[in-house]
């Protein structure tokens, strides 16, 4: 009886708690699924949103900023000029060292510039390793690609594709079977009466004109895009590439001197001297200002500098004085300026004019018959040891090959020839192991190997050169 009646009852409370438990299931069965989806959901926006993420992290941004382009176009002319790459009527294309830029013909305005200090390019520059820029046929893309002597170190750079429409710019190959733009001809064999410093290259089209790059200036900002109009008759037109807004370099850097200027102060018309100087002359200038005046250490960097002396005239007082400025000509900023006595100024003068320096610098073909070597690093002077290595020296030199790009070594050993008419010239030596030589600007190479034989010649090895420049 207890049994059964405790069976029963039993019996009873589990078909209700089966019930219960029937109908928990059945509510948290489509809870989950409810729950499910939303999890499934979050987990699906997550993936998309961790790939845009992944996608947006791993797409660079090349192109160069408002920043950028301001301390770009002011920085001076090297020792190469831009290249031209492509024109139609609607389009230029150019290059020039870090900058590679698209412009609309019709309204002169940059369409797209491209920062190529951000891609990893060998770059347009002297050497075994170098960057070449290809246009296709209908200059709808460019194709970046890097070419050299050894496979090695071209194998650590990327080739690229910039799309000249939209600015992209991806890594990869030319494809196969691109046709190229090729209507190029030299500026010098094309253009009669040339304006400025030209680009190698010229772009004709057909009869009717023919286009080149030139500058009149020192200055990036200053290059300009001639058009050469050949019926009836040639016509020269000549734009800004970077607009007409173009401020000389010679008037930048009197600017920056008038702003650094106290307001009573103004400089006395047509006084002054300029030279353009090198690092080291920089230094002694202020190592000779320092011998009688407590003045704070300047850290100079390698590099091209403007050494300028005004007299400056002061209005509240009515008095004059002298004041030196030193302009870092790649930063164009001045880095140091002081008033200084009269004594010190003629000493200055004296230096920096150096009359015992030839004002001419010899191209290879004007080193000939020559007479008399010396060579001058730092302000040492060192005489040719043996006068039969003249002719040595001469072939070397007059030998030597234009080289169409510009050189980082150390340019510091002046080297001072005469010839039979006692005429005086100086090429620039490079002082590491470049055998490298400067002249007006223009770089040549003048050995296969490196220049410790032409050093040898007055008695400097290598180690001591390096000893000599750093």
């Amino acid at each position: 009886m207890l049994e059964k009646m405790f069976t029963t009852k039993m019996s009873a409370d589990k078909k209700k708690l089966q019930s219960r438990f029937s109908k928990i299931r059945s509510k948290n069965g489509k809870l989950s699924k409810v729950i499910g989806g939303i999890l499934f959901g979050i987990i699906i926006v997550a993936i998309i949103c961790v790939g845009v993420m992944i996608a947006v992290n791993n797409t660079k941004d090349y192109r160069m900023t408002d920043d950028e382009f301001s301390d770009y176009i002011h920085r001076p002319i090297g020792a190469i000029m831009a290249d031209i790459d492509y024109v139609d009527g609607e389009r230029l294309v150019f290059h020039y060292l870090e900058g590679f830029f698209v412009i609309d013909q019709q309204n002169n305005e940059i369409i797209h510039r491209i920062n190529l200090s951000k891609l990893n390019i060998a770059g347009h520059t002297q050497g075994d390793c170098f960057t070449v820029f290809k246009i296709d046929k209908d200059g709808n893309f460019a194709y970046l690609t890097n070419e050299g002597l050894h496979d090695d170190r071209v194998a650590k750079y990327d080739n690229y594709t910039i799309n000249l429409k939209t600015g992209e710019v991806k890594i990869g190959n030319m494809p196969d079977g691109t046709e190229l733009f090729t209507n190029y001809a030299e500026t010098t064999s094309v253009v009669t009466g040339i304006y400025g410093w030209c680009s190698d290259h010229c772009i004709p089209d057909g009869d009717q004109r023919t286009y080149y790059l030139t500058t009149q200036d020192s200055i990036i900002a200053s290059i300009q895009l001639v058009t050469v109009h050949h019926e009836p008759e040639d016509n020269i037109e000549m734009r800004y590439v970077f607009g007409s807004d173009y401020v000389s370099l010679a008037q930048l850097k009197a600017d920056i001197i008038n702003k650094s200027l106290h307001g009573d102060e103004e400089i006395l018309v047509n006084s002054g001297f300029i030279w353009e100087v090198s690092d080291d002359t920089v230094v002694e200038i202020l190592n000779k200002l320092s011998e009688t005046r407590n003045m704070k250490h300047i850290d100079i960097k390698h590099g091209n500098y403007d050494v300028r002396i005004y007299n400056i005239w002061n209005n509240a007082n009515e008095e004059n004085h002298l004041r030196i400025f030193v302009i870092d000509n790649y930063k164009l900023e001045i880095v140091f300026s002081m008033d200084i006595t009269l004594d010190e100024q003629k000493y200055l003068v004296n230096m920096l004019n150096n009359p015992e320096m030839p004002q001419k610098e010899f191209y290879p073909q004007d080193i000939k018959n020559i007479t008399h070597a010396e060579l001058m690093i730092n302000g040492a002077v060192y005489p040719i040891l043996v006068r039969s290595d003249l002719e040595k020296i001469e072939e070397t030199l007059s030998n030597a090959k234009i080289i169409k790009g510009a050189t980082d070594c150390p340019i510091k050993g002046i080297l001072v020839l005469t010839n039979q008419d006692g005429e005086k010239g100086m090429v620039t030596l490079a002082t590491d192991s470049c055998a490298v030589f400067v002249t007006n600007g223009t770089y040549y190479d003048y050995s296969d190997g490196d220049n410790s034989e032409m050093f040898g010649y007055f008695g400097i090895d290598s180690e001591k050169i390096l000893d000599l420049t750093t």
